[in-house]
């Protein structure tokens, strides 16, 4: 056990929010329920380019051909999402007895915050580091480094949770601790010593094995 932990590090799509892969499970057929002709490689395009901060989200909806859509495209966007996994507010309020909490994720700026006021959960975190805001995404080391940089702990005291194993393998080269979250509708393989299914399994793993 390591006594000196003092972090817990989570992913947002896929461990708070209960759906993995936000451009195919949600962003995509969002757009695509508008106008079924916009090619899907276009929206990851521009997605991508918006969650590295390179532009904001109302140059994202104008270049994918909504501009004269703006604002009631990302207002009717960001209010059908319902995401949030409840059983993270109970997690969060007991972690949080021991542990500091970070929240790491790829993701638009100005739509990692709206979430995240929408679902009350912005205050429950104590430090947020977006990749849309920093210019770096999960895998990039950058990411990690710029985090571990504000909250001035080395990897060995944090504790990593995502679903994705190349954000998992490249938290693990840094030294984090990590913790796969595979909800049980998952089919992906996975090899990590420590899984979990849901934020149950992740309080006891922690408190237990860490």
């Amino acid at each position: 056990m390591n006594s000196n932990i003092s972090w817990i590090i989570l992913d947002a799509w896929g461990v708070i929010y209960r759906i993995g892969q936000l451009v195919d499970n949600i962003l995509i057929p969002f757009i695509k329920n508008i106008n079924p002709e916009i090619n899907d490689l276009l929206i990851y395009q521009e997605y991508y380019k918006a969650s590295k901060g390179r532009i904001n989200s109302i140059t994202f909806w104008t270049n994918i051909g909504f501009e004269k859509l703006i604002p009631k495209i990302e207002i009717e966007y960001l209010e059908n999402i319902s995401v949030i996994d409840k059983d993270f507010y109970d997690f969060a309020k007991k972690i949080k007895q021991k542990y500091l909490l970070a929240l790491l994720t790829n993701d638009v700026e100005q739509w990692a915050k709206m979430l995240l006021n929408k679902y009350g959960i912005y205050k429950i975190f104590d430090k947020i580091v977006i990749s849309g805001e920093v210019g770096y995404r999960k895998p990039e080391k950058e990411i990690f480094n710029i985090l571990l940089s504000q909250i001035n702990t080395p990897p060995s005291n944090c504790i990593f949770v995502d679903d994705t194993m190349k954000n998992l393998y490249a938290g693990a080269e840094i030294e984090l601790n990590t913790i796969r979250f595979l909800r049980k509708d998952s089919i992906i393989a996975s090899y990590f010593e420590f899984e979990v299914n849901n934020f149950t399994e992740l309080y006891n793993t922690i408190t237990n094995f860490f």
